[in-house]
């Protein structure tokens, strides 16, 4: 199953390299919706390939633009997190060196954050801003790397800084990530010095896999510094992930 689940991936990479993304990039730069369409459909038939069903729970909100903020377990995320929101994404730079994928990464107009990223917070909170004027969505994971999906690592404030700079009505949309089977959590996370293609494997491997996309209240920005707002989505997002972990 897992060497089948493979060959349908590499091949509907294929076609997504030579039909969708020269739509894909058409699309974005005419600004049409079809974007989002085509987003969100690539990401679901991934999904659908590597056997994860992602289910939502919570309310999703009505806004066009989101400030999304995310624990992190695996690159698995972007594509269940896509599957549901037509998003931009914050990334490490060395997505965007991934076979295909990083391709598709930089015609999403990923946000790509250098290794030096203190000299570069200034430049990455601008692209943020800019997104976010543009009315689309951002997702942030603000861990910093990922975890094994247990607990949520400490977060770092840097990247709620331009929350204040927003004219925008823009409010914090809390998700915690939990992946798990009819038994209960499951360990798909991406961390340490694990390579990406045995971890690509090991997730084909895996059966009965599922995402769950636990979605808190929205969190008022007005009159918040860069450090309260990531206090508070913090703590919202470990509560979430303590419930998740007693369902």
């Amino acid at each position: 199953m897992a060497f089948i689940r493979a060959v349908f991936c590499l091949l509907f990479l294929l076609f997504s390299l030579f039909i969708l993304a020269p739509i894909q990039m058409l699309a974005i730069w005419r600004h049409w919706p079809l974007q989002h369409v085509i987003q969100m459909s690539f990401s679901r038939t991934l999904c659908l390939i590597l056997g994860i069903k992602v289910f939502v729970h919570g309310k999703k909100s009505g806004a066009v633009a989101q400030f999304i903020v995310s624990n992190h377990v695996s690159w698995t995320d972007i594509l269940c997190l896509s599957s549901v929101y037509p998003v931009v994404f914050l990334a490490k730079s060395e997505v965007a060196r991934w076979p295909l994928l990083g391709l598709f990464a930089k015609i999403q107009k990923t946000i790509f954050i250098p290794r030096h990223l203190k000299q570069n917070v200034s430049l990455i909170n601008q692209q943020i801003i800019d997104v976010l004027h543009s009315g689309k969505s951002v997702v942030l994971f603000p861990e910093g790397t990922s975890g094994d999906g247990t607990h949520v690592l400490p977060f770092y404030a840097s990247h709620f800084e331009p929350l204040s700079k927003i004219d925008n009505n823009i409010h914090i949309t809390p998700i915690t990530i939990v992946y798990r089977d009819q038994a209960g959590l499951i360990d798909i996370g991406w961390y340490g010095d694990m390579e990406l293609l045995p971890h690509f494997i090991s997730v084909l491997k895996k059966t009965d896999k599922q995402c769950h996309l636990f979605v808190g209240d929205q969190i008022n920005v007005d009159g918040k510094d860069r450090k309260a707002l990531c206090r508070e989505t913090e703590h919202a997002i470990r509560q979430m992930l303590s419930y998740a972990r007693q369902s």
